[in-house]
């Protein structure tokens, strides 16, 4: 018809063995320093959907919304302990039956992209505005605190592609968070 967009919807499920994770090791002692790393920490499950809309109503606007659901599982983990005692057993970020780190389950952006009217012979130049809502998400199991709460960012983008027209070179001026909203974790 006489406005053209599109609609994609997408699933996945993912089971993965040996999943790694950060985990934080602690010394047995004063003397030693604390640190992390990756650990196999066993297995885990990560499924979801992602359906995503755009329109464009009119030649130089395109508006657009997106949406994922995602949901993450720590099935099983193998306890791991490094050589020696200098270091008490690791502080796992999740635990058995709960969300995997840094995993919201749900993120929703909108965007919309104007094309300005400039001649052929400048390129295509375009000014776009992407707000992004992200639900909450665990950040370690081992601290009730340890929590990112959710969060909405605005941000815009200048984008001019084949710049003069002629040179294969495209160039992009963009903008984070355009509010300054301060979000503590």
């Amino acid at each position: 018809g006489r406005v053209s967009g599109i609609f994609n919807v997408s699933a996945f499920f993912n089971d993965f063995t040996n999943q790694q994770l950060l985990a934080g090791f602690v010394g047995s002692t004063l003397a030693t320093t604390p640190t992390s790393g990756i650990v196999n920490a066993g297995k885990s499950h990560i499924w979801g959907a992602e359906v995503e809309t755009a329109i464009t109503p009119v030649k130089s606007v395109t508006l657009g919304l997106s949406y994922t659901y995602l949901r993450t599982d720590l099935v099983s983990f193998s306890p791991t302990q490094l050589p020696g005692s200098a270091y008490l057993p690791p502080i796992y970020p999740s635990v058995p039956g709960g969300n995997l780190p840094f995993s919201p389950e749900n993120k929703l952006s909108a965007n919309t992209s104007y094309k300005l009217p400039v001649p052929d012979t400048m390129g295509s130049l375009a000014l776009s505005a992407i707000f992004t809502y992200t639900s909450s998400a665990l950040i370690s199991a081992a601290d009730s605190y340890a929590v990112l709460h959710p969060y909405g960012l605005l941000n815009m983008n200048l984008t001019w592609n084949s710049v003069a027209g002629q040179l294969p070179l495209d160039v992009e001026l963009f903008a984070t968070n355009l509010t300054n909203r301060l979000y503590y974790n």
